[in-house]
């Protein structure tokens, strides 16, 4: 199966786009010792942190901003874990509760359902002010990418420095508010060796992609930055769930649910027209009937021979006797006696 990525380009960007404009970027200067004391450095990074947030802004806007306009938001966010079945906000992403925040997020959902769609989403609102204002940066790479990079040595700040220019070399990423949104799980290659691999807690220290990713999921690596894993049910595994520590389902909204549902009706009202229904050969010759398992029970129709019944509509086909209602039904029949049409009719 195709994953959300397979019909769009990748989310995460290439090394230079997200470089501030010409205008906008600071000339680094020598800082004196008595600027030092009177906390002229503090300025600085504070500078150069919202230069690259207003650049990074900007470009999730030109990139996404025109084509998510294009597509109907007809999916949902829910926790598994509630019991409430409201859908998420995308401010309540990281929450676990009204006073609990997580650091790991992992949003499950099947292929195509639109979950690089809602991580767009997701970016888009925060960069235009609406949601997550105490986010500084938002880092998104996908897992494919990633597994390119594998065989290169590098820290993880030689890594964040790669899509971005030099400034973000003096850039204190453990005093702000970092997001990683981690796409395409299960289409990951690397073994992530959460048992063997070392546990980095410097950001400058190299090592490989795998170990990397490991330690920054783990929480050695940047332990103040958010994740947001997004995987395919068939990925879900390839993390252990001791560091996930909130799941979320993307899901249809109900109004695309009846759109598909309406949509397949009449694919089947087309294939199987009244004339064809009419003139099918069969259609006074059979009979579907029912016979019901009583192995377990014998009453007095049993008793009396009774083992059969006709279904008078075909909608009756799952519903038993008492009320109840039968999980999987078997018709059999000679060949050509009618069952397809029976099914088509259904």
């Amino acid at each position: 199966m195709r994953s959300d990525r397979s019909k769009n380009e990748p989310t995460n960007f290439n090394e230079g786009e997200l470089r501030p404009p010409q205008s906008q970027r600071t000339v680094s200067t020598s800082v004196e010792p008595d600027q030092l004391e009177d906390g002229g450095d503090a300025s600085k990074d504070k500078d150069v942190r919202d230069e690259l947030t207003a650049a990074l802004k900007n470009r999730i806007l030109s990139h996404y901003e025109d084509k998510l306009r294009k597509h109907e938001t007809d999916t949902e966010l829910y926790g598994t874990e509630e019991k409430n079945n409201k859908a998420q906000t995308y401010d309540a992403i990281f929450q676990k509760s009204k006073k609990e925040e997580v650091r790991t997020v992992l949003m499950k959902g099947i292929a195509a359902v639109g979950k690089t769609f809602q991580t767009r989403r997701f970016m888009v609102d925060w960069a235009k002010g609406k949601t997550n204002n105490n986010i500084d940066l938002i880092v998104p790479f996908h897992f494919s990418e990633l597994h390119t990079r594998r065989d290169k040595v590098q820290s993880l700040k030689d890594l964040l420095n790669s899509v971005d220019d030099k400034h973000r070399s003096f850039f204190m990423y453990n005093e702000c508010k970092v997001v990683f949104v981690l796409d395409g799980l299960e289409e990951c290659e690397l073994p992530l060796d959460f048992e063997n691999n070392k546990e980095l807690t410097d950001m400058e220290e190299s090592a490989s992609m795998d170990v990397l990713l490991t330690s920054l999921i783990k929480g050695k690596l940047l332990p103040s930055a958010h994740l947001w894993i997004i995987s395919q049910p068939s990925g879900v595994d390839k993390i252990p769930p001791e560091y996930i520590q909130k799941v979320t389902e993307c899901r249809e909204t109900s109004k695309r649910r009846q759109k598909l549902i309406s949509r397949l009706k009449e694919i089947l009202r087309k294939e199987n027209t009244q004339d064809e229904e009419i003139n099918h050969p069969n259609q006074k010759n059979t009979e579907h009937i029912i016979r019901e398992d009583r192995r377990s029970e014998v009453d007095d129709e049993a008793r009396n021979g009774r083992t059969v019944k006709p279904v008078n509509q075909v909608s009756d086909i799952f519903k038993a006797a008492k009320g109840q209602t039968m999980r999987t039904v078997l018709t059999v029949g000679e060949p050509d006696i009618g069952k397809t049409f029976h099914v088509q009719k259904f």
